[in-house]
């Protein structure tokens, strides 16, 4: 066994895992499923929560702090995979874009093999931070984006040595699973996903107030999704401000894929929840406080609301009543692009396994 198990190609992911962010460990999840389901794969996983990591997807985690641990899986990797996600940005911090740079020049240190595996690049903002991702990525083997216009932010970063290619959202595999559940719904329901952000104080206060007219005109029921552990908190706020009775999801995040099916519209700023919503065809309002979020809606030809610093309660509520009324014209358009993602969200995975073999 323990030959056999040695034989096995040995992978090291790294990314926003072990934090609680659903989003994330959705990706990590499409990761690990996808290159499973084309060879047998060691799989090592840097987190920060490795005994979590590890119970979840069944493979190895060590803390992704630890120099030790981290230099001593990398020795033995056949290959090293930064993503998904956002990792290559300056906007909430520039620490986490060195970390996740350092660790690909780690990696290219110790002569692995080296994979950006269907990431949104940027904004990266500041001069020196630009320079120095451009000099890390023209050093790898190869990668793979999650939309175009992160393809055009390695160009303007200068990247242009290791191959680029367009590939989607890992969690867009989602679909295989998704498209053959049943959508047994007893009342109508509208699904929201909300975030902090520094740039809208006041935004508990509109989804709140929105949230009760599209109760009282719609006759709808409001389930708040929680995508992250400090959302939890900011959805019971938002319930404690409204008039009319809503409630958060409870349930284990990582079924939110399947809880997310029984809803007929989703109204969100975590791209997670958008995404998860579009593989199951569920027409949605994106709050567009992020490039990431603006970009997907607009490819899916959904309704965007925002500037988000100058969000309304009556442009909130407008728009989403148009999607809502329309769903199965905005339903039609999700069956006619989801499709082109769940074919380029394949890409990477088999990539990854031909860049192992050569």
């Amino acid at each position: 066994m323990k030959e056999k198990d040695s034989r096995r190609p040995r992978v090291v992911i790294s990314g926003y895992y072990g934090f609680g962010n659903v989003g994330d460990e959705l990706i990590l999840s499409s990761i690990i499923h996808n290159l499973r389901s084309l060879d047998e794969f060691r799989i090592f996983v840097l987190s920060a929560d490795p005994e979590q990591t590890t119970s979840v997807y069944n493979v190895r985690a060590v803390k992704r702090s630890n120099l030790r641990d981290i230099l001593r899986v990398l020795k033995e990797a056949d290959l090293f995979i930064s993503g998904g996600g956002t990792l290559f940005q300056d906007v909430t911090s520039s620490r986490s874009l060195f970390y996740y740079l350092g660790l690909i020049d780690l990696a290219r240190t110790l002569r692995k093999k080296v994979m950006v595996y269907s990431q949104g690049i940027g904004p990266i903002n500041n001069w020196f931070n630009r320079i120095l991702t451009q000099h890390v990525l023209n050093n790898i083997q190869l990668i793979t984006t999650r939309d175009e216009e992160s393809v055009k932010a390695l160009k303007n970063l200068g990247v242009w040595k290791p191959k680029i290619f367009l590939s989607a959202d890992p969690v867009f595999s989602y679909i295989d699973i998704q498209t053959h559940l049943g959508r047994m719904r007893i009342e109508r329901r509208i699904g929201i996903s909300i975030r902090r952000w520094p740039k809208a104080p006041h935004l508990s206060d509109v989804i709140a107030k929105a949230a009760d007219k599209l109760i009282a005109k719609l006759g709808v029921e409001v389930i708040f999704f929680p995508f992250h552990p400090d959302d939890r908190s900011l959805c019971h706020e938002t319930l404690k401000m409204m008039e009319r009775r809503a409630k958060v999801c409870e349930e284990n995040p990582l079924e939110f894929s399947n809880l997310i099916n029984q809803v007929d519209l989703v109204m969100g700023m975590r791209l997670h929840a958008l995404i998860l919503a579009a593989c199951n065809y569920i027409p949605m309002v994106g709050i567009g406080y992020d490039p990431k979020v603006i970009n997907l809606i607009r490819y899916l030809k959904q309704q965007l609301v925002g500037q988000i610093e100058k969000l309304t309660v009556e442009e909130l509520v407008r728009t989403t009543e148009i999607v809502f009324c329309a769903r199965e014209e905005y339903t039609r358009r999700l069956k006619k692009f989801v499709p082109f993602l769940h074919k380029r969200a394949e890409l990477s995975p088999r990539l990854a396994v031909e860049l192992i073999k050569k």
